[in-house]
């Protein structure tokens, strides 16, 4: 049971009543997403048990593994008899049935990089403020491991040394950014900065750009040449 990412192994057992003996690579079909995953046999003739050694490949889903039918089980031009040279009824139990795959172990397919959001309570993303102080928020498609403040990328400025994660589930960070001088300001985080908690490494987020300006407006009075007076 478990959680798997793109690269990890799972070796699928089929278990028969009696002894066989296999030819050639007979297949199984795992139901992981649009078209599923055809899984060549590994190992295991002359025993009771077949394994199939399955490969998460890269967008492989699922929240509990399984084949994609009675049928998964297929020669695919191979051979599945007993010792006596009788061919082996392939038939499975329906998925989520007994003795099915995932009735019988809990198994996670995931693949989906985290993403991380970047918002602000205070102002929007490419607007002009004069706060002194910048509140950040964040906000992570799934919860994280290991993001930090380190993660972030600031063209200048500061990011306070309190980050930290808010509520339990690992996927909202607050901090506070401060702006060093007038100036236009971008903030992101690259991909592969944090994971989830599979493994699976982080896509780059959106980058947050605004501009600080804390110069007051000034007011020059002219008039015409010769011309005079007062204001009131």
């Amino acid at each position: 049971n478990g959680t798997y990412k793109a690269g990890d192994e799972i070796v699928i057992k089929v278990t028969f009543n009696t002894i066989v003996n296999v030819t050639g690579t007979p297949t199984i079909t795992l139901a992981t997403g649009d078209n599923g995953d055809i899984v060549d046999y590994t190992d295991g003739s002359a025993t009771k048990f077949l394994l199939f050694t399955y490969t998460v490949g890269e967008g492989d889903t699922s929240a509990d593994l399984d084949y994609v039918s009675t049928t998964a089980l297929a020669l695919s031009g191979g051979t599945i008899k007993d010792v006596n040279g009788n061919a082996a009824v392939l038939t499975l139990p329906a998925p989520g049935a007994t003795n099915s795959l995932a009735h019988s172990k809990a198994l996670v397919v995931d693949t989906t990089a985290p993403t991380m959001t970047i918002t602000s309570t205070t102002v929007s993303s490419e607007t002009t403020t004069n706060d002194a102080t910048i509140a950040l928020t964040f906000t992570s498609s799934e919860a994280t491991t290991n993001f930090a403040a380190e993660d972030i990328t600031l063209s200048a400025g500061s990011i306070n040394n309190t980050f930290a994660a808010s509520g339990d589930d690992g996927t909202t960070y607050t901090a506070i950014f401060t702006p060093n001088a007038d100036a236009t300001f971008t903030l992101s985080i690259g991909a592969g900065t944090f994971t989830d908690a599979v493994g699976n490494t982080s896509e780059a987020s959106n980058t947050f750009t605004w501009a600080y300006d804390s110069t007051a407006p000034t007011v020059t009075i002219t008039g015409d040449q010769g011309d005079s007076g007062s204001i009131t």
